[in-house]
């Protein structure tokens, strides 16, 4: 699972998306919540996005698993299963 959606170090859970997976309506990135829980399970405690743009190149966000958790953001394309959203500018840019 972790290949295709993205890698677990130590406490920390790390994707690598492009803009197919930026969610315009919330301006921000979106996690499953099936993949959610397993990271709770897993005591995952920070949460980092590798942004890669055309324009810019690669942007890092990280936020704290706590914030996706909170979050009243949410999307179900009735495709998937649903996503959880926090707003980039929620997160910490580096």
């Amino acid at each position: 699972m972790y290949e295709k959606f993205g890698v677990i170090k130590k406490d920390c859970y790390v994707r690598e998306v492009n803009g197919r997976h930026f969610f315009r309506k919330y301006q921000g990135f979106g996690i499953s919540l099936d993949v959610l829980h397993e990271l709770v399970e897993l005591k995952v405690k920070k949460v980092v996005f590798i942004y890669t743009t055309a324009k810019n190149g690669k942007e890092v966000y990280s936020t704290t698993l706590q914030a996706f958790l909170e979050s009243d953001l949410e999307f179900d394309n009735g495709e998937e299963d649903l996503q959880r959203f926090v707003r980039i500018k929620e997160m910490q840019g580096d």
